[in-house]
């Protein structure tokens, strides 16, 4: 079955444009998680894609800014060595061949067109250009089964309980390898830029899906030939069978569990069930049901989901399903009942969007808007020439959205309104950006301030970075580079600091430089290891004291000469101009 592109509504990043952002080595890695089939949960959203990637499951997310005509790339891994990380290369790579931006909608002109041809075309043509379509196109053939026998609002021969019970079977009998066995399996030659641990995992996966893929194009093929409460059905069983054979296995010994030989891979089949049923729910969303078919999926969920269920199980899935003004608001309902009422918010607001009922809108919106960033930001929009009612949202909403909101909130607060509120936000975005720049308005705010108090604060590892930059901001470089030393880690590496330290500790600096660069060149490392020396020299060039940038250059034209079987640091050098 043909590989479905989905439609972006924004530019399209080319794998040139990544590459460009990337390392050679960052290119390469990202390119083999991606291939690793690495690249999970991802979500289209309006102005870009967000994924979990890498087996850590790093938070990764690439975005179009309108204003600024750029991309922008982040990711919550550690990486710090020039450029965007691997993840973020996966993650494109999957764009790449996942979407296509969308072309400029003249679909209703293209539309009346065809009908004013239809409508003067005879029926002989007519049935003569249907067979030709339908001769090509079996799917075609499905759909037009579909509407003579009016398909659409059939639950199919079986009932969910009978699908529950035949997945729960299937679920058992599916085998898969250990990492060591899938290992054994792999003829693969391998190189430091794919773990070997990427390898089982993508043999473990394949073996999954030759086991399940039957199931997939079922649902998909049920989607495409408009059976939609059938696969509605399908998915509802699919669903409550994995919850119910998680339970089994939670019962049991996972490390003796019979077809799962261990708790990683028994994660892997949980995730790759619900990745795979998220490709579902974005087929489902560009469907049209009529509205007999959202009828008959309200009556399961009255009757199926009182006690019996958890409700959760479906959001995901209610929320792909473009219900009209009736339905949504007989769903709405539902979840208006007591049981419901204060869970669901990406649902209610999606169903509450639908409705001409303005005060009930503005009602759900208060409830959510502290969880949910749609409901903030239409509370905040609302309320942007009322400062009052402004700084009231902001305090409801500023510790529990996302940190891009936050930002956007932090300019409009007035400390003559809200000092507290003021002071709260200005350190709460401190500390998720690591910017000075709050640092400073929070600090310019605050009487008899005394940053010490502040340290007090950060002496978690999650913070040791926000106490080095409280430091340099405080112009004490030597407790700065102090604790620089005691933690030089992926938090305070050489990356990080040291463009900090070097002018105010120069002599420090260079021996910190010298000494570590060397000691890492002496050693039979890995190429990263080298580069990473390749870039501390380089920074010798930076220096202000021309004796030590002097001395700088010399030391790398020795080292030129004496590592030239080092080119990860050769690299590193030649992409700073300095030539060896």
């Amino acid at each position: 079955m043909s590989r479905k592109l989905t439609v972006i509504n924004f530019p399209k990043p080319g794998m040139s444009e990544v590459a460009g952002r990337a390392t050679g080595q960052s290119y390469e890695r990202g390119s083999d998680i991606y291939d690793s089939g690495l690249v999970r949960s991802v979500n289209v959203i309006n102005n870009g894609v967000t994924a979990t990637v890498g087996r850590n499951g790093y938070h990764t997310q690439i975005t179009w800014d309108d204003h600024k005509q750029d991309w922008i790339f982040k990711c919550s891994c550690p990486y710090d060595w020039g450029g965007i990380c691997k993840h973020l290369v996966a993650l494109g790579c999957w764009v790449d061949e996942n979407c296509e931006e969308k072309i400029e909608d003249k679909s209703e002109d293209r539309r009346e067109e065809l009908l004013q041809l239809i409508r003067e075309a005879d029926e002989n043509t007519k049935n003569e250009i249907l067979l030709e379509l339908l001769l090509s196109d079996n799917i075609l053939v499905e759909k037009l089964k579909t509407k003579a026998a009016d398909l659409e609002s059939s639950p199919g021969d079986k009932s969910i309980d009978e699908l529950v019970a035949e997945y729960i079977k299937l679920f058992h009998e599916i085998e898969l390898p250990d990492e060591e066995e899938a290992l054994e399996r792999s003829y693969h030659d391998y190189d430091h830029y794919v773990e070997p641990w990427e390898m089982a995992e993508e043999i473990q996966r394949d073996d999954l899906e030759l086991q399940t893929s039957d199931i997939f194009d079922n649902i998909e093929r049920l989607i495409e030939t408009g059976r939609f409460l059938e696969a509605v059905f399908d998915i509802i069983a699919l669903l409550e069978a994995l919850r119910q054979f998680g339970d089994e296995i939670e019962e049991e010994d996972e490390d003796e569990y019979e077809n799962f030989p261990d708790g990683e891979t028994i994660e892997l089949f949980r995730n790759y069930f619900y990745e795979k049923i998220q490709e579902a729910y974005l087929l489902l969303s560009r469907q049209i049901m009529k509205e007999e078919t959202q009828e008959k999926i309200l009556e399961t969920i009255r009757t199926r989901y009182n006690k019996k269920i958890p409700f959760y199980l479906l959001e995901d899935l209610l929320i792909s399903i473009s219900f009209n003004e009736t339905t949504a608001g007989k769903l709405l309902k539902i979840l208006q009942q007591k049981q419901y009422r204060d869970y669901y918010s990406k649902l209610q607001i999606k169903l509450v969007d639908t409705l001409e009922d303005h005060d009930l809108k503005l009602k759900i919106y208060e409830r959510f808007a502290g969880v949910n960033d749609q409901a903030a930001s239409f509370l905040l929009t609302k309320y942007e020439n009322d400062k009052k009612e402004y700084h009231r949202v902001a305090a409801k909403v500023v510790h529990k959205i996302k940190k891009k909101m936050n930002s956007e909130i932090f300019p409009h607060l007035d400390p003559a309104i809200n000092i507290e509120l003021y002071q709260r936000t200005a350190l709460l975005m401190f500390e998720e950006t690591n910017e000075i720049i709050y640092y400073r308005k929070y600090k310019e705010t605050v009487q008899e301030f005394d940053y010490q108090e502040l340290l007090k604060n950060y002496q978690q590892e999650n913070y040791l970075l926000h106490s080095f930059k409280i430091l340099i901001e405080e112009e004490r470089f030597q407790e700065a580079y102090d604790l620089f030393i005691k933690k030089s880690d992926y938090i305070l590496s050489d990356r990080v600091c040291l463009p900090y330290l070097i002018a105010p500790l120069s002599l420090k600096c260079y021996t910190y430089i010298t000494q570590r660069a060397l000691i890492m060149l002496r050693v039979a490392g890995s190429r990263d290891t080298y580069a990473e020396a390749g870039y501390l020299l380089s920074l010798l060039l930076a220096y202000p004291d021309k004796e030590l940038k002097q001395q700088g250059i010399l030391l790398i034209e020795q080292i030129c000469r004496k590592y030239k079987n080092r080119p990860a640091m050769l690299d590193e050098f030649r992409a700073r101009g300095i030539s060896c």
